[in-house]
C-alpha cells in the first residue's frame, strides 16, 4: 500500500511541474510580446516555483 502512496505523490509532482512549466512558458511569451514586463513576469515566477515548492 506504502508503494501506492508514492506512486501517487510521485504522479501529483510531475503533473505539478508540467503545469508550473506551462504557466512559466505562457508568461515567457507575454513578456516577449510586450504584454507583461520582466518584473511582472519575474514575480510571477517566483509565485509559481513557490507554490511547487510548498
Amino acid at each position: 500500500m506504502r508503494k501506492i502512496g508514492n506512486l501517487v505523490l510521485v504522479l501529483l509532482c510531475a503533473v505539478m511541474l508540467s503545469v508550473v512549466a506551462d504557466e512559466l512558458m505562457k508568461l515567457k511569451g507575454l513578456m516577449e510580446s510586450g504584454v507583461i514586463t520582466a518584473e511582472e513576469f519575474e514575480a510571477q515566477k517566483k509565485k509559481d516555483i513557490g507554490r511547487v515548492n510548498e
